[in-house]
């Protein structure tokens, strides 16, 4: 037996589960966070006369401490894909990444997450959390080097840091270990951090199950039975799928660069669009006498999971996701991603006489795995997060999806998948 390697295995094995005990704590005092900006936000619908207050102010905590913080997640994925070895990081003090991707970062997220979901603007919460986890990740690597000099790879504690979050955040390990592994690079299957990861994904969740966190949570819904026309149903839906998330991708970026070429000002660059999200808001809250489309937009999910649909919901929740996305509200982009998904799905199912929840369940994965070009991950998280039991048809959505999403994606330097 070489004990010398057992002895390395083991260590990998302990550090990505304290990495992941810690991650699950932070990730759940996160998401107590955000829960309580959406509860008082639902108490007190009308702070949406304050978004462009709070875009405002977002802007300026990135102006004042740095807008290398809002990059912490691409220079993770840098970082991932050069695969830097541990002799570049010996002297932390001049390193770039410490600089960067610092434990600063978890109480600017905190902060700035809360005034997007405080003031109902419709982000995300995932991108933000994986950015503290790739933050707590660097706290708990610099802590090694003070110790002693770990001989592990820096990317190791990142892909740790990354998978432990994005588990925590959606309660789903399996889905984590994959995201962990492969989100700075599709095409590529870390093998060799699986050990790793998956200790830090599972204790993480562990962790913040233990400590009651809030995530989002559905029922188990209807599948598809397996037969020829379904299969090529499926896979109609998905390829439009897969064209939707290149519509949407292009619209986000057109639409935010387009605000940042009407003025160098950074804060007028953020106030034009965040006006026009304060307007829209304001009329959706007088008509439907409700904050149905503020935040996370929880309430659309559990309204299409109970087959209560409707053909107009997805447009209205892509323009005030768009112009978030444009006013650089801090949150991420997975759950509006799932989100649209859903609401398309849907208002496809109603067009054809299908069943609502089914297709509300299929469009928010094969979307997602369009956006993040993360199929496999998008497979974990049909069966972890929507409970889908039926597992051909939906592996044939996310892998069509991302087929026909060409290279588009969410993630800024992520490797070409293919």
């Amino acid at each position: 037996m070489d004990y010398k390697l057992l002895l390395k295995k083991l260590i990998s094995f302990t550090r990505g589960a304290l990495i992941g005990i810690l991650t699950g704590v932070i990730i759940t005092l996160f998401s107590a966070v955000v829960t309580l900006g959406g509860k008082i936000n639902t108490r007190y619908p009308y702070l949406i006369l304050l978004i462009p207050f709070a875009a405002v102010l977002t802007q300026w905590i990135y102006q004042h401490f740095g807008n290398t913080y809002k990059e912490g997640t691409v220079i993770a994925i840098d970082e991932i894909n050069n695969n830097v070895i541990d002799k570049d990081h010996e002297n932390l003090a001049t390193s770039q990444i410490p600089k960067v991707i610092n434990p600063v970062l978890i109480i600017i997220n905190f902060i700035t997450t809360f005034f997007t979901h405080v003031f109902g603007a419709s982000g995300g919460k995932e991108g933000a959390g994986v950015q503290i986890g790739l933050s707590t990740s660097t706290l708990f690597y610099k802590a090694e080097c003070l110790l002693y000099k770990p001989k592990a790879n820096f990317s190791y504690y990142l892909m740790c840091g990354a998978a432990s979050a994005f588990a925590s955040l959606f309660n789903a390990p399996i889905a984590g270990v994959f995201f962990g592994t492969q989100f700075a690079a599709p095409n590529t299957s870390r093998l060799d951090a699986y050990l790793s990861c998956i200790s830090a994904s599972f204790c993480s969740v562990f962790i913040s199950r233990a400590l009651n966190i809030h995530t989002l949570s559905f029922n188990t819904v209807t599948t598809l039975p397996i037969s020829i026309g379904n299969f090529f149903l499926v896979i109609a839906f998905a390829s439009i799928i897969g064209l939707l998330s290149i519509a949407i991708t292009s619209f986000m970026n057109y639409t935010k660069s387009k605000f940042n070429n009407l003025t160098k000002n950074p804060y007028l660059k953020v106030l034009y669009p965040s006006l026009i999200l304060m307007v829209l808001n304001l009329v959706l809250l007088l008509t439907f006498k409700s904050s149905l489309y503020q935040g996370l937009g929880t309430q659309l999910f559990k309204n299409v999971m109970l087959n209560n649909g409707d053909y107009y919901s997805f447009f209205i929740k892509l323009i005030l996701i768009v112009l978030t996305y444009a006013a650089c509200f801090t949150g991420g982009e997975v759950v509006p991603l799932l989100l649209l998904g859903s609401l398309f799905g849907s208002a496809f199912a109603l067009l054809f006489g299908l069943p609502q929840a089914t297709f509300a369940t299929l469009g928010a994965v094969a979307l997602l795995s369009g956006g993040t070009n993360l199929p496999l991950v998008c497979f974990a998280l049909g069966f972890e997060l929507f409970k889908y039991q039926e597992p051909t048809l939906l592996f044939v959505t996310v892998a069509v999806a991302f087929v026909f999403s060409g290279l588009n994606g969410i993630y800024e330097h992520q490797k070409y998948p293919y």
